[in-house]
């Protein structure tokens, strides 16, 4: 007799034969020992955890790009920017030397016109003082004959009253009576005071030297203006 698992006994081969067991049902097994359900299970989760990190890869590269971009598009703003406002300084800066440019040419300008004014001053300051030494000479002049004719006026009438006087009397008081000469002051040179003057000095146009003297003369001894020329006058 022979012991099986199940708890009964068996006689012979023949009682085996004839009483033979229904077999018990088999259980599938996995390649890994575990149930199929566990294994598709798991498969799911590791499915779903690989999609996961593959969105979330995605994702950020996704981001990555846009801010990539994002940056690309800021560097670009930045940099039109800066160009403009590099353009407008540009801008103002030439503007600037042009303006300096002509606030130079302009100051040129107003200093040749004020050399020019200067000299057209000086010009006509000579002129004037020309005028003036003229007028002051033709007063002198005028003064000196005005004097010059009331002594003879006085000379004649003195002379007069000697005569009237003194009729009938010797000849030297005949020639007492007459009119004396003119005044030798007036016709002797200024310099050497000895000959008759003979030249005219110029611009300021005095009678007032001899020949000898007005050759080495610069100056005019009335009116001590520079002499420029002198003109050598006959009065034969």
């Amino acid at each position: 007799m022979t012991f099986h698992g199940d708890g009964g006994f068996a006689g012979t081969s023949n009682i085996a034969g004839k009483s033979k067991r229904r077999p018990a049902k088999e259980t599938p097994v996995s390649f890994y020992g575990e149930a199929p359900g566990t294994n598709l299970q798991q498969a799911d989760l590791q499915l779903r955890d690989r999609l996961l990190i593959l969105q979330t890869q995605q994702a950020e590269a996704a981001l990555a790009d846009r801010q990539r971009q994002f940056l690309r598009q800021l560097a670009a703003a930045i940099e039109n920017e800066v160009r403009n406002r590099m353009n407008a300084m540009d801008n103002e800066m030439e503007a600037a030397k042009k303006l300096n440019w002509a606030l130079e040419a302009r100051v040129q300008s107003l200093t040749v016109e004020n050399h020019l004014w200067r000299e057209l001053a000086q010009s006509n300051e000579a002129a004037a003082n020309l005028l003036r030494a003229d007028l002051e000479q033709a007063i002198t002049t005028h003064i000196c004959i005005n004097e010059e004719r009331q002594l003879q006026c006085n000379c004649y009438e003195a002379v007069a009253d000697d005569g009237e006087s003194c009729c009938g009397d010797s000849e030297d008081s005949n020639k007492m009576a007459a009119p004396p000469p003119p005044s030798p002051a007036a016709r002797i040179c200024r310099s050497c005071r000895r000959n008759e003057p003979t030249v005219l000095l110029l611009p300021c146009r005095h009678l007032c030297l001899c020949a000898a003297c007005g050759s080495t003369a610069n100056s005019c001894p009335i009116c001590n203006c520079f002499t420029s020329g002198t003109v050598h006058v006959n009065l034969s």
